[in-house]
């Protein structure tokens, strides 16, 4: 983490998202922007590599770095932004958290509009099972 001037601490914050409609999901990248506008380091990543939000990114700001997920799942916060059927490709129970916090963005739409479905998660908030899948020991929900 990088130290401030007033004794406070910015972490590293990623942004992980995955889509097939957009480049770059606007969640994502709006959030990524509002973040790196207030002096965080922002990596974002998606399944298809750094490569592929080079320009989407520098559009938005320079600042914000494209990352692979393996790099970008290290940081000290990981926002999840992904739909519902990417989750346990993204989090793997041998990933290591260590103390680190998942911000849970994600829905859980099966499909969307015209054959709108949800999951049936028995009860349990998808935030719950990004948590059971993932080992970490805070995550938070974002609503979005």
């Amino acid at each position: 983490m990088k130290p401030l001037t007033n004794n406070s601490f910015r972490p590293t914050i990623n942004v992980i998202f995955a889509s097939t409609k957009w480049e770059c999901t606007p969640f994502g990248t709006t959030l990524a922007a509002k973040l790196v506008a207030v002096g965080h380091e922002v990596l974002v990543a998606n399944s298809r590599g750094p490569e592929s939000l080079r320009a989407r990114l520098a559009e938005i700001d320079v600042r914000i770095t494209p990352a692979s997920v393996t790099d970008a799942s290290g940081c000290e916060v990981v926002l999840l932004a992904v739909p519902w059927t990417k989750i346990e490709e993204v989090l793997t129970p041998e990933q290591e958290w260590n103390g680190r916090i998942l911000v849970d963005a994600t829905n859980i739409f099966l499909s969307y509009s015209p054959d709108f479905r949800i999951a049936d998660l028995n009860g349990d908030s998808g935030s719950e099972i990004g948590a059971f899948r993932s080992h970490c020991e805070s995550v938070q929900h974002a609503s979005h």
